[in-house]
């Protein structure tokens, strides 16, 4: 404990140590990488007490002065770039080419948010369509609805942080943020960045946290906005006992990617499938797990497609060359396994892959996994894929629709009609065009439906779901 790093809770930038301590360790080597303090129910509460009271006063900052406070947060995550990449390597297993991407994603992502600051902007309404009412107008403007708990992930701890915070920040609304329990470090590194770009201190609190005293950021009425990343079961939970305020929900999937015979390079596509399947272990909610692969092309296909996902480099995360990393925890390693003996005893057949002992993989490939296995119905979050043999597009839009889940879906077609009939007709929250349901770009509106979740992230959109509209009507 005396060789680590400790990063006391911050309670309005306050640290304080009340709770237990817990050492945070590196996945891949179990080496300690940091301590911090379990919260107690009174540092949650302070924390909320006092972001209710700074809202007051957050809500008046001038958008110019919030633009600029992002606009300062982006160049300091951008100078601190290197130190973050490694800590969120070390703490969350993500190869280190991986982390320095999201890194820069997280820059981007901040900038994104300080333009927005400064698009706040209400309309005019002329009211004389309504014969009673001619003369009177209205105008409009958005105001932030309150202070904002964000509660985010250990696979994306700094990007999905800057999709909560940067928001937040450019509408004048305080943030109380829950971190990970297993991954929380990243966290507490951005919250010193935050009060250095110039952010009230009282407007912004991270405190590491059991679920009995995270409940409390849930349920308390004064919060406004619950912004929440994770599994779909606890979300859907956090939901039923928020209350009245605004949820947002990101719950994952899992998603499907269409592989039609007239696709426009057969290269490009091998290459994407097998990064959206594989890359940081299956540990994205947008991975690649279900595979559909055409008739007339599956055989040669599915062939090249195994043996690039043999030829991935698992290790250290911290190699520049390593492309699987191990998962995150025993649990997680022992849960994936079981999920693959499961499949397997149903019937499924393994085209590659092994356990390595130590949380990591070698992909696993998979091949006529029954519906009703964990593999054929929820999200594996790990480097695991299933093939699915279809014969036309109908089968595969049928099959993709057959999920709960409802977050992207990849096609690949040279056909526009075939485009627009998959967008039409399959439920899901954004659809992929020539490319995996993996990509993602920060300023797009990105979430699900179905047990995917609820509202959209991306700056523009996250700006509409934490404000509330106000209206003025004026009788001159």
């Amino acid at each position: 404990m005396n060789d680590v790093k400790a990063y006391p809770n911050l309670i309005g930038g306050e640290p304080c140590e009340s709770g237990d301590p817990v050492t945070i360790t590196n996945p891949h080597d179990n080496s300690p990488i940091g301590a911090v303090f379990n919260a107690a129910k009174d540092d949650a509460a302070r924390a909320i007490t006092l972001s209710v009271r700074a809202f007051e006063s957050t809500k008046r900052i001038p958008a110019h002065a919030r633009k600029k406070i992002l606009g300062d947060l982006a160049k300091l995550v951008s100078e601190n770039a290197g130190d973050l990449a490694e800590l969120l390597c070390r703490e969350n297993g993500k190869p280190i080419a991986l982390a320095k991407g999201e890194i820069s994603r997280a820059v981007g992502t901040l900038e994104l948010c300080a333009e927005e600051a400064g698009r706040l902007v209400g309309e005019y309404i002329p009211f004389d369509s309504d014969a009673a009412a001619v003369g009177r107008f209205g105008l409009t403007r958005r105001v932030p609805v309150g202070p904002v708990t964000a509660i985010t992930p250990f696979n994306f701890p700094l990007n999905l942080l800057a999709h909560k915070v940067g928001p937040a920040i450019a509408i004048g609304a305080p943030i109380i943020h829950k971190p990970s329990v297993q991954a929380p470090l990243t966290g507490f590194e951005f919250a010193r960045l935050v009060y250095e770009a110039g952010w009230p201190k009282d407007a912004y609190s991270t405190i590491y946290a059991e679920p009995d005293v995270a409940q409390l950021l849930v349920t308390d009425e004064r919060i406004g906005v619950l912004s929440f990343t994770g599994s779909d079961a606890v979300g859907w939970h956090l939901k039923s006992i928020a209350g009245k305020k605004r949820v947002l929900l990101e719950l994952g999937g899992s998603a499907s990617c269409i592989v039609e015979p007239d696709l426009p390079d057969l290269d490009f596509a091998l290459s994407r499938c097998v990064t959206g399947a594989f890359s940081f272990s299956g540990q994205i909610c947008i991975s690649v797990q279900r595979l559909m692969i055409n008739d007339a092309i599956y055989d040669d296909f599915a062939a090249e497609f195994v043996d690039r996902a043999r030829d991935l480099v698992c290790g250290n995360p911290m190699d520049e060359k390593t492309d699987l990393g191990p998962v995150i925890d025993d649990a997680a390693a022992a849960r994936i396994e079981k999920w693959i003996d499961n499949a397997v005893a149903a019937g499924a057949h393994v085209l590659t892959g092994e356990s390595l002992g130590n949380r990591m993989f070698r992909p696993f490939v998979l091949e006529n996994v029954p519906d009703g296995t964990e593999v054929g119905c929820r999200e594996v979050f790990g480097p695991v894929v299933a093939l699915y043999r279809y014969h036309d597009l109908d089968e595969a839009i049928e099959m993709t629709n057959s999920s709960r889940y409802g977050l992207q879906t990849g096609i690949f077609t040279r056909d526009i009609g075939k485009a627009m009939k998959a967008w039409d007709e399959i439920d899901v929250g954004g659809l992929i065009v020539n490319d995996v349901p993996t990509w993602r770009t920060d300023a797009m509106p990105y979430g699900g439906t179905k047990d995917s979740g609820v509202g959209r992230e991306g700056p523009r959109y996250a700006i509409e779901d934490m404000t509330e509209i106000r209206t003025m009507v004026i009788n001159p």
